[in-house]
């Protein structure tokens, strides 16, 4: 005999996700995207408590008031929106070239990985990195400049990984390093881009209405709350008859 869930949702209000309202949503700025579970902003929430997943989910403000997600490589990225149906959110570098900084790149360390157009980036779009003479015909190069990272006399050029190079002189130019598998457009500036996160898993309380979070004073679990901040219940039907109910 099976079982099926029925959630009883009963009217929401616009309150914080969480009984007490310890780990509400913040932000760094009215302009600035709305942070809450499994995110946690460092500095508007009180200290020694775990709002955030795990502590790969810090944002924290800057002085300019930026909702900033630093990553363990200390590379910085300026979060631009957050969204928590698809559990993506829209990044974009922090700080002035960040090509000099992909050599320390690694997203297999954090919670996160890039999404592109055609879904999550694994395995394509590595590239190498150049330092060539200026003196070298600009033709023979299969790949575009980075200007960031020019000096005097020499160019940098990002060239995809898997480009044959048989037919290329490159006599001029001395590879600098390979880059884990990133966007390609991380190497234009001002560029747009987006991370995902799979874990954990909220997609479908949101869906049902509810917001995600960890329950601070009992449990310390994550739970699917109602706006109001009680636990959603699921009661469990076989047939017509109610055996049991559930908080989650």
């Amino acid at each position: 005999m099976l079982i099926f869930p029925a959630i009883l949702a009963g009217r929401q209000s616009t309150a914080d996700a969480l009984p007490d309202g310890t780990c509400a949503e913040k932000r760094c700025s009215q302009s600035g995207p709305p942070v809450r579970f499994p995110f946690q902003l460092r500095g508007k929430q009180p200290a020694g408590i775990n709002c955030s997943y795990n502590p790969g989910y810090d944002l924290y403000c800057d002085e300019s008031n930026r909702t900033i997600l630093e990553l363990p490589s200390s590379i910085k990225f300026l979060v631009t929106e957050i969204d928590y149906a698809s559990q993506m959110m829209q990044v974009k570098p922090a700080e002035y070239c960040i090509a000099k900084q992909l050599r320390h790149l690694n997203l297999s360390t954090t919670p996160f990985q890039f999404f592109t157009s055609t879904g999550p980036s694994v395995f394509e779009d590595k590239f190498s990195l150049f330092n060539c003479s200026t003196k070298i015909n600009r033709e023979v190069i299969p790949g575009e400049i980075i200007h960031c990272l020019g000096t005097p006399g020499y160019t940098v050029f990002w060239i995809p990984l898997d480009t044959d190079l048989s037919g290329s002189d490159l006599r001029g130019c001395t590879k600098i390093f390979d880059t884990v598998t990133v966007p390609d457009v991380i190497f234009f500036e001002d560029s747009t881009m987006n991370l995902t996160w799979s874990l954990p898993e909220c997609k479908n309380c949101k869906n049902r209405g509810g917001v995600c979070g960890r329950e601070i004073k009992e449990t310390n679990q994550i739970r699917c709350f109602r706006h109001s901040g009680r636990p959603m219940k699921i009661y469990y039907i076989v047939g017509k008859f109610c055996l049991y109910r559930h908080y989650y």
